[in-house]
């Protein structure tokens, strides 16, 4: 099963990706750098790498009107000054970047379970079109409607000025317009060729994968 929340970002030429995890995050450049758990090869990546120390005792709570994300990052990573230094430096070059245990695991493991919960909302949604070489296979919740009161919290928090802050900082790009959300399910099947996110006048796109145990070498 796979799931995944992608939250963009009015304010694209930049991607953030925020991996159950892992964080991943670009411009236009298609060469990707991976922030501690990895560094080129995939494949022999530690995907437990960076675990938030003594987690077992952090009861999750909903986030807030107002709240920055980054009071739900993974500390271990976002509070190393060298860290934030290769995500800004990557970014800021217009290259992807990839974190592992991005999110603190509480925080992973609901939303992981309410987009679960929440499978009948999904809606097919199937494109292909010669002209732009492109085609997609996968189910999607476009309706806010549909949102669960965690997704809607979620909402929430990207879209603060707190976040859309960090984002700026990161990224060196200005995030002060509106946050678009999709949220999307790849089922056996499922597909989406490579594109860069980039749609009107969005300077940041951001996705937040929760795929639990993704390998490199199944794609997607």
């Amino acid at each position: 099963m796979m799931i995944y929340t992608s939250l963009l970002s009015i304010a694209s030429a930049v991607l953030l990706a925020l991996f159950y995890g892992s964080l991943f995050a670009s411009a236009s450049n298609s060469s990707e750098t991976t922030i501690k758990s990895c560094v080129d090869n995939e494949d022999h990546c530690d995907n437990t790498a960076d675990p938030i120390s003594d987690s077992s005792s952090n009861a999750f709570t909903y986030p807030k009107v107002g709240d920055s994300i980054t009071s739900f990052l993974n500390p271990n990573l976002f509070q190393d000054p060298e860290t934030i230094h290769t995500i800004k430096q990557q970014l800021r070059a217009g290259k992807p970047v990839m974190i592992h245990n991005a999110f603190q695991p509480e925080y992973a493991e609901a939303m992981y379970q309410d987009l679960s919960s929440a499978e009948d909302a999904f809606e097919l949604h199937a494109y292909a079109h010669e002209q732009d070489d492109f085609s997609c296979y996968h189910y999607n919740i476009y309706d806010l409607q549909k949102y669960t009161p965690l997704m809607n919290a979620t909402l929430e928090l990207f879209n603060s000025t707190a976040t859309k802050e960090f984002a700026s900082e990161l990224s060196g790009r200005r995030c002060g317009g509106q946050t678009w959300p999709a949220a999307s399910w790849y089922k056996p099947g499922s597909h989406s060729l490579p594109h860069s996110d980039w749609a009107d006048q969005r300077t940041v796109a951001y996705v937040w994968h929760l795929t639990k145990d993704w390998k490199h070498v199944r794609s997607g």
